[in-house]
């Protein structure tokens, strides 16, 4: 077809300086693979191939190689390089997929991978970045998976954003409310310590107790979409959250701040849920959004959403790691609005 022939011409200009064999194979394969294998994730940008061609084709686009593996975590991680060189890795996330490609929601720092891996990758492309005149905010995609033939975990830079992400901001958000700071080489988010009062120490029964943990999990989703939301006012809205016992404890640096986002439509929001461990913030941060979706939905209105496949996305986290999905909140805590 047209847009076919296109996408050779476009490819050919891309390709002039590789390697003659290898252009040739790619170029006679590729119309081929496009028909056959291409899946359009988005279907409200592009309907067809074919509008997705016309687009690749006026604005150009990128090829990535795919991991040779089935199971593929993708990481996120925030970070700042400053205009003297110095590079300072702000956050770092697993990536939460309710769909395949859009990521809605990380969490908080990483667990996927040695910490000292990811910090040492990361400094490599920022300063890559600074040699090549880029300072400020960027964001670095990461792939990691088990290499089938050598059974290595393997670490792949996959994605670069010269931008300051939404994923910077709830981190800055986080460190915000939490008074905490992220420690890339530990791969720990830690909290300054504080100590149970005196006449309150006798109530536990163990050092542990007494002497809480000074880090924290968090699941970070800055756009969370309803339509729904539209129809609730934040005043009712912040109301129902202090009926289920939707809140922040400021004193213990654990629950969940709502980030207020689309101030037209409001139809969108961001959560933070923080709590001392991973699997905690994910059964948290699945109730929060079971309950909102059931309070804001009917079966006559169920509203356009990304709330379910990202329930069905956690749910089966929680699944694979033998988990019960169910957890009630601390009755006594205050909503905090940001």
């Amino acid at each position: 077809t047209h847009e076919i022939k296109r996408v050779k011409q476009w490819y050919q200009r891309r390709v002039r300086g590789a390697q003659e064999p290898t252009s040739i194979k790619i170029y006679s394969e590729l119309p081929e693979i496009i028909y056959n294998n291409m899946k359009i994730v988005n279907r409200t940008l592009f309907p067809s191939v074919e509008k997705f061609l016309v687009a690749f084709t006026r604005s150009g686009g990128v090829i990535e190689a795919c991991p040779p593996s089935d199971d593929v975590t993708c990481i996120t991680v925030d970070m700042f390089i400053e205009p003297t060189g110095g590079v300072q890795i702000k956050n770092t996330g697993d990536q939460i997929r309710a769909t395949e490609f859009q990521t809605w929601a990380i969490s908080a720092p990483q667990t996927s991978i040695s910490p000292p891996r990811v910090h040492s990758n990361a400094l490599a492309v920022a300063n890559a970045c600074y040699e090549r005149g880029i300072i400020g905010y960027i964001s670095v995609g990461f792939a990691t998976f088990i290499d089938p033939k050598t059974s290595e975990q393997l670490l792949w830079a996959i994605d670069l954003k010269i931008q300051y992400t939404d994923t910077m901001a709830m981190a800055n958000v986080l460190q915000y409310v939490t008074g905490g700071h992220f420690d890339s080489q530990t791969g720990l988010f830690k909290i300054p310590e504080y100590k149970v009062m005196p006449a309150l120490a006798s109530r536990f029964k163990s050092p542990k107790e007494r002497q809480p943990p000074n880090h924290r999990f968090a699941i970070l989703s800055p756009r969370l979409f309803h339509t729904n939301l539209s129809l609730v006012h934040y005043s009712v809205f912040f109301q129902m959250c202090r009926a289920h016992h939707i809140g922040y404890d400021i004193r213990e640096r654990e629950g969940s701040i709502f980030t207020l986002i689309d101030s037209y439509k409001r139809d969108l929001i961001g959560m933070t849920v923080v709590e001392p461990d991973l699997v905690t913030a994910l059964k948290t941060f699945l109730r929060n959004l079971s309950v909102v979706h059931q309070e804001i939905s009917s079966a006559n209105m169920p509203g356009k959403n990304n709330f379910n496949a990202l329930i069905g996305e956690i749910d089966n986290i929680l699944k694979s790691l033998e988990i019960p999905a169910v957890e009630e909140k601390p009755s006594e805590e205050t909503v905090v609005e940001s």
